[in-house]
Order: C-alpha cells, then sequence, then structure tokens
C-alpha cells in the first residue's frame, strides 16, 4: 500500500497526516499536531513524523511520497515542497470541491486566496506584518 506524507512546518506548530490516495479515494489513516515549544525545529519534524506513522501503524518502507509545506524546506527526508498559496487553494478544494476560496488566519501571516476549481491560484492577497495583530 503506497502511502503519502504530509508536514507542514508552521512557526508555532507541525502537523503531519498519513494519506492513502489510492484509485479516486482519499483517506486519512492518521494525523497529528504538536507544538514547537523552543525545541530544536528538526527534532520535533523527525518525532512527528515517526510518531504520525506509527499512528497510522505503517512503516517508513510504505511511504511513497512526503509533501512539505511551511517552512517544511527544511525537512531533509522530503520528497516534494510546496509553497502556501497552493497548498492553501489545493486544501480547500479537498474539503470543499465547490469552494473557490480561502482564508488561512496563521501565526505570523493572514492570507486570502482565490482560485479556480482545479486549484490554480487566480489571486491572492496576504499580510505583510504579523497576524496576531489582525483580529
Amino acid at each position: 500500500m503506497p502511502l503519502t506524507v504530509g508536514i507542514d512546518v508552521g512557526s508555532s506548530a507541525i502537523k503531519a497526516v498519513v494519506l492513502n490516495a489510492e484509485g479516486d479515494q482519499n483517506k486519512i489513516l492518521h494525523q497529528r499536531v504538536d507544538r514547537i515549544r523552543r525545541r530544536d525545529l528538526k527534532n520535533v519534524m523527525e518525532e512527528i513524523y515517526e510518531e504520525t506513522l506509527k499512528g497510522a501503524g505503517v512503516s517508513t518502507k510504505n511511504v511513497e511520497y512526503i509533501a512539505t509545506t511551511g517552512e517544511g524546506d527544511m525537512v531533509d527526508f522530503r520528497t516534494g515542497h510546496f509553497y502556501s498559496m497552493a497548498t492553501h487553494a489545493r486544501g480547500a478544494l479537498f474539503l470543499a470541491p465547490e469552494a473557490r476560496g480561502a482564508i488561512d488566519l496563521g501565526a505570523l501571516h493572514t492570507r486570502a486566496v482565490r482560485m479556480d476549481e482545479r486549484g490554480k491560484v487566480l489571486q491572492y492577497q496576504m499580510t505583510s506584518q504579523c497576524a496576531s495583530g489582525s483580529g
């Protein structure tokens, strides 16, 4: 069973998911969120990856692709890295196929994305300062 792992490295937390994307069905096998809390970032990335695989009951030999977002370009064992606007658009379509826009209120920035039915980003806006003041 070939699997995909997604890892998003944010400014305050790391999120990971194990996904079985065989055929037309996407099935989440396990997901995990862990706050960074002044720990060594590379260690946290490796720990959450291993714990997410363990939670899904699979091993690294089952993983075909490791996709990262955010600061995930620091993940040495990744297969590919995707930038935030594209991942926001694709994630919104995964959750709500009829969506044509997405808003992300992150720890550092707020982003608004307009996309087409395939997830192509048509337009976006992003704050230039910390999002903590945008409430």
